[in-house]
């Protein structure tokens, strides 16, 4: 079988977990890559703490007339210099 995060490359640092319909739509779960270490959002220095994890839903360009959402998964961590910050996404 083929790694569906080769065919739809999304975010770089996060893999493709679900695609689902939903209505008239599709959902595409994201979940981030546990070998990458999260970088702060402000100052964009790699964390070792991951604080929590937050939900994001975001519209994306439709995919063969289907409204796409992508549901994400993003890290809240702890930075020495910013303190509790999101993630740094690409």
């Amino acid at each position: 079988m083929h790694d569906i995060n080769t065919f739809l490359p999304f975010w770089e640092g996060f893999s493709v977990v679900t695609i689902k319909p939903d209505g008239d739509a599709l959902q595409i779960d994201l979940t981030p890559h546990t070998t990458r270490l999260p970088s702060c959002g402000g100052c964009q220095k790699p964390c070792s703490t991951t604080h929590e994890y937050c939900e994001r839903v975001v519209r994306d360009l439709p995919i063969l007339g289907r409204a796409v959402r992508l549901s994400v998964l993003l890290r809240r961590v702890g930075c020495r210099d910013c303190g509790k910050r999101m993630e740094n996404v690409s």
